[in-house]
């Protein structure tokens, strides 16, 4: 027989034993299920008590960092979105429509459904409960310092118990520190009687819009206000003041000048800026506070997407605060450039100088800002120049004199023998905190030219929106659980003692829910999960 034929026969004959069939697990039972569920959420409960306590926003005192119940609407005059304030106040987690409402880039306001008026088109607000937050819970009660993140550090964004109400949690800025002397003057904070200077992760959130030319205003918002570029007289190489990209046809020109400027007539000077936003609403007067006139801000960031599409020139941003002028020159070959000019000299003195990628035909981020008494240049998306305080300094001396004669910010664009767009030309100013907001008959904690001392354990803190906040400015009250420490002499109202925080805000997990009729509740804006700074 043929060996293939043997090899055929003995793979048909002999068998093989199969592999045991696998045995499924065991069920759990519906009693270890229950105890899973238990266990889980034990842990869970733990959590989120001791180690990343959850809180729901309230109030707007921490707006536009933190929401608390809003609603949104888009302005008819220029297109803009903003958010406008809807709580119903520090004990009420209700949404609360106000009877008016004004765009914070252009001041046009609008009735809304709640106070409509016939004739009028009342603003539709889209109603939605405050931000969801994340807060670590044991950070501050770590025995140990690590690299200074487990302190309380100045501008972190806290929770703490409210000194008059132990029920109620608050969240706001921590600003002064144990045995550190605070006073707010022109809308900074000096510290020990310097200014402090917020550091740049605190301050990005910082920057409030004032006006974007992307949102350009068909008419005055108000009568007496209507923000936009115009170019400085006799100067006609600039084109598209009228729409959203600006554009210098001057290779050969020299420069060419835009202003901002906010008064209706044709004029050139210097724009209004102040402490308002449309979070708040028009100016009125709230009855849980005393409600001051604006204030003119002088802290300011224009920016822009510059294109140098041809010649050997340059753009150029500028921003006067006070008695000083900074300009920020970015050139057709990829130089820039700070200068810094006192009063009305006309020389101008070189803070410094650097290159990035060739500028032509490029589009570059350009941004100047001046913040606490700090300028901040910008070019390509990197942070080129911080002023120090050989550059620019102030005395609280001076600020304090200054703020009794508050000026206009000028801001200006200028472009010489280049051919260039500018885009997304954008102002911005810092927050400012009042000193001078206070309900009748209560002492006003750190205000003009009286600095307020801390104890060796105690701490101050402010809200963002410094005009709609109750913060440690102008609390009075004590409440039982401080009753003992006040009598004691160890606690003064305007103060929060370190035992009360409760921890470092630190993560917006759910954005504020928005609402279906008022009622039914929808998806939020997962978009607007965010860190919190």
């Amino acid at each position: 027989m043929p060996l293939a034929n043997c090899a055929k026969v003995a793979v048909s004959t002999i068998s093989t034993p199969k592999p045991a069939a696998a045995k499924s697990p065991p069920k759990e039972t519906i009693f270890e299920s229950i105890a899973s569920f238990v266990q889980f959420f034990i842990v869970l409960l733990i959590t989120t008590r001791f180690f990343l306590p959850l809180f729901q926003i309230p109030t707007g005192s921490m707006a536009e960092t933190l929401f608390g119940a809003h609603g949104t609407n888009t302005c008819p005059n220029c297109g803009m979105e903003y958010p406008v304030n809807c709580d119903g106040g520090i004990n009420s987690m209700t949404i609360t429509i106000p009877h008016k409402v004004q765009c914070p880039n252009c001041w046009f306001a609008q009735q809304t459904t709640a106070a409509p008026s016939p004739g009028q088109n009342p603003a539709q607000l889209n109603p939605a409960h405050g931000d969801r937050i994340v807060i670590h819970g044991w950070i501050y009660d770590l025995p140990w310092n690590i690299a200074g993140l487990t302190e309380p550090r100045r501008w972190d964004v806290v929770v703490f118990k409210y000194p008059p109400e132990p029920v109620n949690n608050f969240i706001k800025r921590l600003i002064g520190l144990p045995n550190e002397t605070v006073e707010i003057v022109d809308g900074d904070i000096f510290i020990d009687g310097a200014i402090a200077t917020k550091p740049e992760y605190a301050q990005r959130p910082l920057w409030i819009p004032v006006f974007d030319n992307n949102y350009r205003p068909a008419k005055p918002g108000i009568p007496d206000y209507w923000p936009r570029w115009v170019s400085a007289p006799g100067q006609a190489a600039w084109t598209g003041l009228d729409g959203r990209v600006f554009r210098f046809d001057g290779e050969n020109q020299p420069a060419g000048e835009l202003l901002f400027v906010t008064d209706p007539k044709s004029t050139i000077e210097p724009g209004v800026v102040v402490d308002k936003n449309g979070y708040n609403g028009p100016l009125v007067t709230d009855p849980r506070f005393y409600v001051a006139p604006y204030h003119a801000v002088s802290d300011v960031r224009v920016s822009a997407v510059a294109q140098i599409e041809s010649g050997a020139g340059q753009v150029g941003f500028e921003l006067t605060k006070y008695d000083t002028t900074f300009r920020l020159r970015v050139a057709a070959d990829g130089g820039w450039t700070v200068l810094k000019r006192v009063g009305n000299s006309s020389d101008w003195t070189e803070c410094r100088r650097g290159t990035v990628a060739r500028a032509a035909g490029r589009s570059v981020p350009v941004a100047l800002g001046i913040a606490d008494y700090q300028v901040v240049a910008e070019v390509d998306g990197a942070r080129v120049y911080e002023s120090d305080d050989a550059q620019y300094s102030i005395s609280l001396e001076q600020a304090r004199d200054r703020s009794l004669r508050p000026a206009r910010p000028r801001i200006a664009i200028s472009a010489e023998r280049v051919v260039a767009r500018l885009s997304n030309v954008a102002i911005h100013r810092d927050v400012f905190y009042t000193n001078d907001i206070a309900p009748p008959g209560h002492e006003l904690h750190a205000g003009l030219g009286h600095p307020f001392k801390l104890d060796g354990d105690d701490y101050f803190v402010l809200g963002d929106n410094s005009r709609a906040s109750s913060d440690a400015r102008v609390w009075s009250e004590v409440g039982p659980h401080l009753l003992d420490a006040a009598a004691a002499g160890e606690h003064r109202p305007g103060t929060i003692p370190r035992d009360q925080l409760l921890g470092r805000a630190f993560f917006v997990y759910w954005p504020g829910v928005r609402t279906f009729a008022g009622k039914l509740p929808v998806l939020p804006n997962f978009g607007d999960i965010r860190w919190i700074r």
